[in-house]
């Protein structure tokens, strides 16, 4: 379902090191809330898709965001007209 391209986060995303959240969350970037997160409504480019047993995060230039995880879904396709 998901693949390299534009999508904009449904709410809040934290970004992290890694695809998981094994990884440390990023605390400084460009973009960031002041809690640390991505804001909702934000457009990222997702440039590499990593999916494991229950959730897919997406590679951006600052970061990894969670895509989805069960049945929540994080972020919706950017559609072009």
């Amino acid at each position: 379902m998901w693949k390299q391209g534009r999508y904009r986060l449904l709410g809040p995303q934290p970004l992290r090191e890694g695809p998981g959240l094994q990884y440390p969350r990023i605390e400084e970037a460009d973009g960031l809330d002041r809690f640390g997160r991505l804001p909702g409504r934000t457009l990222v480019r997702v440039r590499e898709i990593r999916s494991l047993s229950v959730s897919s995060w997406g590679r951006l230039d600052q970061g990894w965001i969670c895509l989805e995880t069960g049945e929540t879904i994080y972020a919706e396709p950017e559609l072009s007209l």
